[in-house]
């Protein structure tokens, strides 16, 4: 009888989910952002030189410039992500939100800098305990993240493609906006 009960409560939910869906490329953007905007931490996904890929939990600074998205991620300049971001620049980052069962992967193009002013332009204070000196130490660098395509799925916000949140929404940049496309 449990059982039964859930299942039903459980197509219920799906069905009604699936009548809200809402794909439109500009309620896709508003939910990235808001997901974004709300998340603290994300996992920096690169490729080992060892052919696994290496995954780290950072804490990215994200920026809007109309539609165009740009992370940044400030490290050690002797880190492996660095080195690793410099071998092949093509990275992942993933954020989460368990609340609205979400979750948002960026897949980007990244380049390493070492540039002392630009370090000085996205320090966080907490940052002082990994860089005793500052960023003016050159012991830091800055990992800028252009994105070239997005997956999403967020369940609160109505975003819950076919087959029912097996495969995420995709969004892919061209011609200066971003545009959902087919997974």
């Amino acid at each position: 009888m449990k059982a039964r009960i859930r299942d039903a409560l459980l197509a219920a939910y799906r069905n009604r989910k699936r009548k809200q869906n809402n794909n439109s490329p500009a309620h896709a953007l508003k939910t990235v952002r808001a997901l974004l905007k709300q998340a603290n931490y994300g996992f920096y996904v690169s490729q080992g030189d060892d052919g696994w890929c290496s995954s780290r939990y950072v804490q990215p600074i994200v920026e809007w410039d109309k539609e165009q998205l740009q992370i940044w991620v400030g490290t050690s300049a002797t880190s492996r992500k660095v080195a690793e971001t410099a071998q092949d620049n093509k990275v992942v980052i993933a954020f989460g939100n368990d609340k609205a069962g979400a979750h948002v992967v960026v897949y980007a193009s990244a380049a390493v800098s070492t540039d002392i002013a630009l370090c000085q332009r996205y320090w966080q204070p907490a940052w002082k305990l990994f860089f005793p000196q500052g960023p003016e130490s050159g012991e830091m660098a800055m990992l800028a993240l252009t994105p070239e395509r997005i997956e999403v799925i967020d369940l609160k916000h109505n975003i819950a493609p076919d087959p029912f949140c097996l495969k995420s929404l995709v969004m892919t940049w061209g011609d200066g906006c971003w545009q959902v496309s087919a997974a």
